[in-house]
């Protein structure tokens, strides 16, 4: 049965001057399952947000469209059970209309429960069936991760280890048709020192630029628990990694809490917590090939941060957009605050408060989408804040400016070349927009 969120209550603004604006809908519910748990976030090729999260023993999907979130599917094979918490869980990858869900099942330890990995073909709407990731004989695969490499095949990394969770090690498995079967394992992971493993309760994540594939982890070096980054050849067995975390957070417990990587233009960027002086969030940007890493905090705030994630685009004419999320505090007036730089002006907003866990976040052509588990109402959330009003008066810019996109009343991105008939939202260079009619050619 599909579940349909009609968004009624008008658009908000959030202004930065009278031609940079952002415009918020009201948060969205997604789930009341009181089993629903850690929602992931990506968007199409309508440049809407397609959803992922645990329900009980089950991973769901939903798409949304301008107005509308559709709950779609469930991505897990009958009567396996999911391995998921607030700190792990499946992943979600992709662009287009070609996307990739992983999940683990449980319980990790048996043997004969593996990895998976689920496609979609037409953004979200309908799922494959799950296909195996992982063939490591007697041994253990868990926290998998993945991304969308070359050619718009899967790219999946899993830490591997043995049974009783010893020699813990990040390893990448590839695909070259679509997600149907995977390469066997090579190790990313431990080339530092001898004595490196992965720290075996942080998640990981990937990027990949053109043809390299990058893997941010925690390493854990003698209980020195900084963040690498892994790069190599999609499909070769050679990587090497670097320290993007330079501060040295030493501490004899496993933090559960993993980076964030994603790629903007020449240059990579890491989020993660270290928490050597306070719990803090910080960013890293390297330059591909480059060794020299920039890193900064992200929050101003002298409470508690956990869990960043972030997302960027660039776009054609050379501006970026770039947003973070995170959490900050704790027990029921924990926030979840997020960072947006769009077209060189920085927004920063508080999303919730309450009791609220795990967020993410999704850049898209239309806007920024961020998601969030509310722990004692027992909501799954989607917040939205989109570059253009839907419905709202547009200012017309008065200085000179060059369209950069154009989208159609449906939020589909269309060819400025070949536009038919129709009503069109045109986006300047300067932030502002205006609906345009395009009659037909005699």
């Amino acid at each position: 049965m599909r579940r349909y969120t009609l968004l009624i209550a008008s658009l908000l603004s959030f202004a930065a001057g009278a031609q940079q604006s952002l415009y918020w809908l009201p948060k969205e519910t997604l789930s009341t399952s009181m089993a629903a748990n850690r929602p992931r976030v990506t968007s199409n090729a309508y440049d809407m947000p397609v959803v992922i999260w645990g329900e009980g023993a089950n991973l769901v999907a939903g798409v949304g469209t301008q107005f509308f979130f559709d709950r779609v599917d469930t991505l897990n094979l009958p009567g396996q059970m999911v391995s998921i918490s607030y700190w792990h869980g499946p992943e979600l990858a992709g662009t287009g209309d070609t996307l990739y869900a992983v999940y683990k099942e449980a319980p990790e330890t048996d043997t004969s429960h593996h990895i998976y990995c689920v496609a979609t073909f037409d953004g979200g709407q309908n799922w494959m069936a799950p296909r195996r990731v992982d063939f490591i004989g007697n041994h253990m695969g868990r926290l998998p991760t993945v991304a969308k490499g070359p050619g718009g095949h899967p790219v999946v990394a899993f830490m591997l280890s043995d049974l009783n969770y010893m020699e813990p090690q990040w390893v990448i498995a590839t695909s070259s048709d679509y997600g149907q079967t995977f390469s066997s394992p090579v190790q990313v992971s431990g080339d530092n020192s001898p004595t490196a493993e992965a720290c075996d309760c942080c998640p990981a994540a990937l990027a990949v630029t053109g043809s390299t594939v990058h893997l941010a982890y925690r390493d854990n070096l003698s209980n020195v628990r900084n963040i690498r980054v892994a790069s190599g050849l999609w499909q070769d067995s050679a990587f090497t990694s670097m320290n993007v975390d330079p501060q040295t957070w030493t501490v004899n417990a496993c933090p559960a809490s993993g980076p964030d990587i994603t790629n903007l233009g020449d240059s990579l960027y890491a989020t993660f917590l270290n928490a050597s002086q306070s719990d803090d969030v910080f960013l890293s940007r390297w330059q591909h090939g480059d060794s020299a890493v920039t890193v900064h905090q992200i929050s101003p705030s002298s409470v508690a941060q956990n869990y960043p994630r972030i997302d960027a685009q660039l776009w054609s004419d050379g501006s970026f957009t770039r947003s973070s999320v995170w959490k900050t505090g704790a027990g029921t007036q924990a926030k979840i605050q997020a960072k947006i730089e769009h077209w060189g002006l920085p927004f920063w907003v508080d999303l919730d408060t309450g009791t609220v866990n795990v967020p993410d976040v999704a850049v898209s052509g239309q806007g920024v989408y961020f998601v969030w588990h509310e722990v004692l109402q027992k909501r799954m959330y989607l917040k939205r804040a989109y570059f253009q009003g839907i419905g709202l008066e547009e200012v017309p810019s008065l200085t000179d400016r060059t369209p950069t996109h154009i989208f159609d009343l449906h939020g589909r991105q269309v060819d400025p070349a070949n536009l038919p008939a129709g009503v069109y939202v045109f986006w300047y260079s300067d932030g502002s927009f205006e609906k345009r009619f395009i009659l037909a050619s005699i």
